[in-house]
């Protein structure tokens, strides 16, 4: 088992629940369009001072949330309230990303997984454009519930989940990428830059391209990494009690871990210090070298090895594995190295083993179902024939077309 892999694989264990991206796009689509609407309508860049009303289609996104779909109806998350007393515009991207974590939590079956997700979510940080103290108290209350013997009703009831087989429609953003993931600026610039000729080039040559399986698996893999291409940096906001939950190992006690309350880069430097190829805490590596791109690469030692690969000094410069044009080279690189047993990524992806490709990149099924979700939402925008123009998606049909020629 490879280095990197196993590097990966440990990234993965401790970032698992953090990186808990199981956002169902699909699901927010009406809720994102009325949003979207108010904020034309308010001559914003997709920023909004939420009004009253707002509010109100916010907590539709929450959906049939019981007890705590009732507490952002009647205003106890007051994000009116928040957004004053910050005095900060509030993206409704990451609105979206807080409630849809709160969705991921209540659709766990028991109550007390419910419970510490939703606590876990808010201590480190993931729910900081709502009240998320009120969340946690929420979650104390029940894990007291539940610790007294759990007679009563449940104050966090599981939500219903989408049907893993529901049917999967295209989405209405721009261009080829907006069928399958939201509309934004991050959108448009990833469907520009999937155009481009010589990114096509050399997807060509490492075989993504020979037919629509591979690249509906490339895409959609990283679709979900990434909340739907949105989130390239890795998010290290952790409270104290997060992270002595999640990285108590590199603490000597509880209290030193909670110094180091929402400080990232501080944080950063500390778990990931002789690590991956990094120097010590003071060298500050760990910072630098922290995850960006569509896989989130981490550790001096990664940034250099795909570096080479892309012929890029990604060590001197990080920060270009963040580039979409050059994220999605590193996503195909790495896919391309992908071995599960003895299968390749590819063998994976023309057989359609989103299972197996899923275990090659974290050593379990984690999120298995939105990984399937994504990716036939991507198969279903190149087969759908409205893209065939897209220089992407004709590429693809170009081999196909070629293969099936010589057969």
């Amino acid at each position: 088992m490879s280095e990197f892999y196993e590097d990966r694989k440990l990234n993965l264990e401790e970032l698992r629940e953090r990186n808990a991206y199981e956002l169902q796009m699909i699901q927010l689509g009406i809720e994102k369009d009325k949003l979207a609407a108010a904020n034309e309508n308010n001559g914003s860049d997709r920023k909004l001072k939420l009004p009253v009303a707002v509010i109100s289609a916010l907590a539709a996104v929450a959906g049939s949330l019981a007890t705590i779909g009732v507490a952002i109806a009647t205003g106890v998350f007051n994000v009116q309230q928040r957004q004053i007393e910050s005095d900060k515009e509030i993206s409704l991207e990451e609105l979206e990303f807080s409630y849809e974590l709160i969705r991921t939590a209540l659709r766990e079956d028991d109550d007390r997984t419910r419970a510490q997700r939703l606590k876990f979510f808010s201590e480190i940080g993931l729910l900081s454009n709502i009240n998320d103290d009120v969340v946690t108290k929420y979650a104390t209350a029940e894990e007291e519930r539940i610790e007294e013997g759990g007679s009563d009703v449940s104050i966090i009831p599981k939500s219903t989940p989408q049907r893993e087989n529901a049917s999967v429609t295209l989405s209405s953003g721009p261009g080829f990428v907006g069928a399958f993931a939201a509309s934004g600026a991050a959108t448009e610039q990833l469907n520009a830059v999937l155009a481009d000729p010589e990114l096509i080039s050399r997807l060509r040559e490492i075989g993504v391209l020979n037919n629509r399986y591979r690249l509906a698996h490339l895409l959609g893999q990283a679709a979900h990494e990434t909340a739907g291409f949105k989130l390239r940096f890795e998010n290290l906001n952790y409270t104290g009690n997060g992270l002595w939950r999640v990285h108590r190992r590199h603490f000597e006690s509880e209290d030193e871990a909670l110094s180091f309350h929402r400080q990232p880069e501080r944080i950063a430097n500390r778990i990931y210090a002789n690590r991956m190829g990094n120097g010590d805490e003071e060298s500050g590596d760990g910072w630098h070298y922290r995850g960006r791109g569509f896989i989130q690469i981490h550790g001096k030692a990664n940034y250099d090895k795909y570096g080479k690969l892309l012929d890029l000094d990604l060590v001197s410069d990080p920060d270009l594995a963040a580039d979409p044009e050059i994220a999605i080279m590193i996503a195909a690189a790495f896919m391309n190295q992908l071995k599960i047993d003895d299968v390749t990524f590819f063998e994976a992806a023309d057989a359609w083993d989103i299972k197996a490709i899923t275990l090659g990149m974290t050593g379990g099924a984690h999120g298995l179902a939105d990984r399937k979700l994504q990716t036939t939402k991507v198969l279903n925008a190149i087969n759908s024939g409205q893209f065939d123009d897209h220089p992407l998606v004709a590429a693809v049909l170009e081999a196909e077309i070629a293969q099936e020629a010589e057969n």
